[in-house]
């Protein structure tokens, strides 16, 4: 897995019309079910059925689409996304480290190759320089694709506390100087300020990251020369115009969009372009898939909601806010890392038997042990259920956990006690040897 996320990160090959997103797919495609393979079995846990409800739907439309090919390739892509979100909550915490990391350390590159080009040096690939629509774009094309991950490698970085490449991460999201980023940079920080239960400061980046959205939202639109924000604008209008209840099937967007086109028509036929997606994911998912895409939206609140203190959750949400003014759910590496994430926010929570999490990863073996022995015990925490797993630094679980409980779970297992029940290792040997906090 950490393979498939540093490929989808830097894949780049100049023979395609796309050069950048269609290698990362290609990569993606062809690494992605390998690595699956090699992981355990995902948790149980009853989301998967509104997920699976969800791809049924997308299936179901290829009945009523008015593009079918445009529909096989959608499904295509969200088989991909579906296998990211298990991957993820598949993976041990080792993988799922090494995996982020992986991505996060692929956009560095890109962010100190943005900086090259920021200063006028493109290499070559294949006979041809770096192809860059709007840079810099490092091997985006798009500076605004190197924005969006570059903000999510950031929150990995933090995430992780690899401080080594914050400098690069930084590079890539806020080079490009993307609004969207900039407004989910702080409704993401606002996140990590409610977990860490600073309420009124959260409110005040929220606030502040709305009006700011909103003054570049109206400055454009006194600029009669800025088309960006009225044409998005004009687009979200005849989006929300043309929708119907079942939606025009998976992935037919642009095939659609001349049939509601209106207000937006002038600004993109002038252009001689045809837009692909009304760059917003909801308005995307709503028109695409109709009342079928709350199925994902409840997959994906109610997942964020059981996993609200795990600090993947950032990635996730910073992810989504990107979304209400682009279109990352499109691109394939903000797309995979998102995934990724939301499978391990999905897995919180979850029963671990039966699973492949307890045959590859011992201390999420314990988990169970440890929820056992706090439901029963009487530790100082009042006999609650307690979870290794919940410790965990990256995990982010944040109820605080007493020592006796994972004393006893170690205990359980045979990890603590030799011969005549005298403890292999102190209690505080065992909490540091497996990164927990008292």
């Amino acid at each position: 897995m950490p393979l498939a996320a540093f490929a989808v990160a830097v894949a780049y090959w100049p023979g395609f019309y796309y050069p950048g997103e269609a290698a990362r797919w290609i990569a993606l495609s062809v690494l992605l079910w390998p690595a699956l393979a090699l992981t355990g079995r995902a948790p149980r846990t009853w989301l998967w059925w509104l997920g699976a409800a969800f791809l049924g739907y997308a299936a179901l439309s290829l009945t009523w689409t008015i593009s079918p090919a445009s529909t096989w390739h959608a499904l295509w892509k969200l088989t991909l996304f579906a296998g990211a979100v298990a991957g993820g909550a598949s993976l041990s915490e080792r993988g799922l480290k090494w995996t982020l990391l992986a991505f996060a350390a692929g956009i560095a590159l890109n962010g100190a190759l943005a900086l090259a080009q920021l200063y006028g040096w493109n290499p070559s690939l294949g006979g041809n320089p770096i192809v860059q629509v709007a840079p810099p774009a490092g091997l985006f094309v798009n500076r605004n694709g190197l924005a969006e991950a570059g903000l999510l490698a950031l929150v990995i970085a933090y995430v992780y506390r690899a401080w080594w490449l914050l400098p690069l991460c930084l590079a890539a999201a806020f080079l490009p100087l993307t609004r969207g980023v900039f407004l989910a940079v702080a409704i993401t920080v606002a996140m990590w300020a409610l977990q860490r239960g600073w309420r009124r400061f959260a409110g005040v980046l929220t606030l502040s990251g709305f009006a700011g959205a909103v003054t570049a939202a109206w400055y454009e639109m006194l600029d009669p020369s800025l088309q960006s924000t009225t044409g998005r604008l004009a687009l979200w209008h005849d989006t929300l115009s043309g929708l119907r209840w079942n939606g025009y099937g998976a992935g037919t967007f642009d095939a659609a969009y001349p049939m509601f086109v209106d207000r937006s028509g002038s600004m993109f036929f002038g252009l001689d372009t045809m837009p692909g997606t009304p760059h917003n994911d909801i308005l995307l998912l709503l028109s695409e898939y109709g009342a079928g895409a709350f199925l994902l939206f409840a997959f994906v609140v109610l997942a964020l909601w059981r996993g609200r203190h795990d600090r993947h959750v950032l990635v996730v949400a910073a992810f989504i806010v990107m979304g209400l003014v682009a279109f990352p759910f499109q691109m394939a590496a903000q797309a995979f890392v998102a995934c990724v994430c939301l499978g391990v926010v999905v897995r919180t929570g979850c029963d671990l038997r039966d699973s492949g999490l307890g045959r590859r990863d011992p201390v999420h073996g314990r988990d169970e042990h440890a929820r056992a022995i706090g439901a029963t015990a009487g530790h100082p925490s009042g006999g609650r259920a307690v979870s290794v797993r919940g410790a965990y630094p990256a995990g982010g679980g944040s109820d605080a956990v007493d020592i006796g409980s994972y004393a006893a779970a170690a205990r359980a297992d045979g990890t603590e006690a030799g011969a005549g029940g005298q403890p292999r290792v102190t209690e505080a040997e065992f909490l540091v040897r497996h990164h927990a906090r008292p």
